[in-house]
């Protein structure tokens, strides 16, 4: 039976303060994925061709899946908290690097590296750290937030770390609309360092402290999370240890992985979600905002219009943060993943009308911003969310950090190849061909969802791992 704290709703705040805290480095990751968006324009005016300027959103993803192996190691271990830090110098490192190739003149002749002008090697280099920071991200946060959380916060909070990367996305377009890049570096600077200003008051997870059997200090900081007195935790503390010892009695090696039923099924749910939430369409629309609204004729500015676009994904995504645990995980993920592929089958037959037949569409200039606003709300009900907030309920502690490992390359894999991909056609056949790819992956992840994603509503992570083992 699951132990739920006793304590009321004002002494749950530590939690609420811990899960905010960390959520700043998710609003700087954000930032980064819809970083391009208004910065692409910007150096396409500067005489970077558009093939140079797509590396620019290839080399994150592939960066973080080379680091996620020496992450996955580093969670275990110097712990989860340090690794947190390490998410946080890596992106400063990241925006200074930009605010020095923004203060750099791109000149056509000053070739030094790659035969690239000399800023553009920098903003590589810079986009390098980003993945490594990504890495750190997606391999840490979501581990620390379920470690750290009753189930009844981790239902109802845990989802600010996606919703965080929606702020980070719409502070980017917003800022990136009326500011210079290397101003936009300076100004969104500020957030890591708020951050490094809040390190201190946040804790270890008690689970980390258990596997590395220091008992005094997983009962001090599951006391403070709490915020109760040692009598109260000791309860919680007893099953804690008892579910941590007995994952960690079971084989943990990545073989295992595959090897063990619940492993593989908690694999195979991990991958289809986040493949179901990065070929929705979601990481190119964002990336390449812009240039959609740009070519689709739409009455408002390309830079307004993106940012009109990650602000309703931002609004639709509080919301629905807050209805995911009532929703459900599996039952948010069907609505959204068939709202979603509606939606997009309809911009398809629009844009293939406006690009291939000689129909005029005057007075439906307004049409794929309102489709896209559509889309939106239906992306956040459960595709923004759940991959995100289920992963760190999956894995048991034995396997967690080699999991997230597997779940980062393939979140890599996934980012990039679904922005290549959605370049390629919009590229060789135009915007139709690009929202039919993503349309049709939409309408795959609806069986995915009724088929493979679990309910873990109200579960505690123990009860979770039982469930996979029926």
């Amino acid at each position: 039976m699951a132990v739920e704290h006793r304590s009321t709703d004002s002494k749950q705040w530590r939690q609420i303060y811990t899960i905010f805290t960390v959520s700043l480095n998710t609003i700087t990751t954000g930032q980064f994925m819809s970083w391009p968006s208004p910065t692409i324009p910007i150096l396409r005016q500067q005489g970077v061709s558009m093939e140079e300027a797509t590396y620019l959103t290839i080399i994150p993803p592939v960066t973080a899946i080379i680091a996620s192996p020496l992450v996955g190691k580093l969670i275990d271990w110097i712990g989860r908290r340090p690794a947190i830090l390490s998410v946080t110098i890596s992106y400063c490192i990241c925006w200074i690097l930009i605010a020095l190739a923004a203060n750099t003149t791109i000149s056509t002749t000053d070739f030094t590296f790659w035969y690239l002008p000399r800023p553009l090697y920098i903003y590589y280099t810079a986009r390098v750290f980003n993945g490594i920071g990504d890495a750190c991200v997606f391999t840490t946060i979501p581990c620390y937030v379920t470690e750290i959380s009753t189930p009844s916060i981790r239902g109802t909070w845990g989802t600010s770390v996606a919703f965080s990367i929606f702020i980070g996305q719409f502070l980017a377009n917003i800022i990136g609309a009326y500011l210079s890049i290397a101003h936009t570096a300076y100004l969104s600077l500020l957030i890591p360092v708020m951050f490094l200003l809040n390190y201190y008051f946040i804790k270890e997870t008690p689970y980390y402290l258990l596997m590395k059997g220091r008992v005094d200090d997983a009962r001090s900081s599951l006391q403070w999370l709490r915020n109760t007195s040692a009598t109260y935790v000791e309860e919680e503390l007893t099953q804690l240890n008892n579910d941590v010892q007995r994952q960690l009695s079971e084989p943990g090696r990545y073989y295992d992985l595959i090897k063990i039923s619940s492993n593989r099924k908690a694999c195979l749910i991990g991958i289809l979600t986040r493949a179901c939430q990065q070929f929705s369409g979601i990481n190119a629309f964002t990336v390449y905002a812009q240039t959609i609204f740009m070519e689709s004729g739409s009455d408002l500015s390309p830079s307004m219009s993106a940012i009109v676009f990650t602000g309703i994904l931002l609004i639709c995504t509080f919301v629905t943060s807050f209805i995911l645990d009532i929703l459900g995980r599996r039952r948010a993920m069907l609505i959204s993943c068939t709202g979603s592929s509606v939606v997009l089958f309809i911009q398809t037959a629009f844009f293939y009308i406006q690009d291939e037949t000689d129909i005029t569409l005057n007075g439906f200039q307004m049409f794929p911003l309102i489709s896209m606003v559509i889309f939106v709300i239906f992306y956040s009900i459960g595709l923004g969310l759940v991959p995100t907030s289920i992963l760190g309920e999956l894995f048991s502690s034995s396997v967690k950090s080699k999991a997230f490992v597997v779940m980062n390359i393939f979140y890599g894999f996934s980012m990039a190849s679904s922005a290549m991909v959605f370049a390629f056609c919009l590229d060789i056949a135009g915007l139709y061909a690009a929202f039919l790819c993503v349309a049709i992956c939409s309408a795959i992840s609806i069986l995915i969802s009724y088929w493979f994603v679990p309910e873990t509503k109200g579960k505690t992570l123990e009860e979770i791992q039982q469930s996979f083992k029926k």
